[in-house]
């Protein structure tokens, strides 16, 4: 007989607390060493995306960015300076713009969009960075 598997909770929007101020925070998991917060504005444009999609972005920032967000990998680049942010992470076609506040141990997550093709979406309304 096979035990029964205990299956992990996905995370949605309502698991990240809401405050009065322009951050929200997301709780850290298993020990992580940088906390990450996401702005209002953040916050708003993942609201815009389906359900799939927000759980994908948030599980796939807690992944990415717990460790080592300021390092560069095939996900993960350094822009150009910018009126956005600093740092990109890619997840499928969509765009995390995120800075890293090394001092604070804190990456902020500043928004959030989606390519078509070469094309980057803010907002929905088309961006140039």
């Amino acid at each position: 007989m096979l035990g029964h598997v205990r299956q992990k909770k996905a995370r949605t929007l309502v698991d990240i607390p809401r405050t009065r101020h322009k951050i929200a925070t997301r709780p850290a998991l298993n020990g992580m060493k940088l906390e990450i917060k996401y702005t209002e504005d953040a916050l708003k444009d993942l609201e815009a995306f389906r359900k799939y999609d927000q759980t994908l972005l948030l599980d796939r920032v807690d992944r990415q960015l717990a460790h080592q967000p300021a390092v560069e990998t095939r996900n993960r680049k350094r822009l150009r300076p910018n009126l956005v942010s600093e740092w990109e992470l890619r997840v499928g076609h969509f765009r995390v713009f995120y800075d890293v506040l090394a001092d604070e141990s804190l990456v902020k997550v500043v928004a959030i969009g989606y390519k078509k093709g070469s094309r980057l979406f803010l907002r929905g309304e088309e961006f140039d960075l």
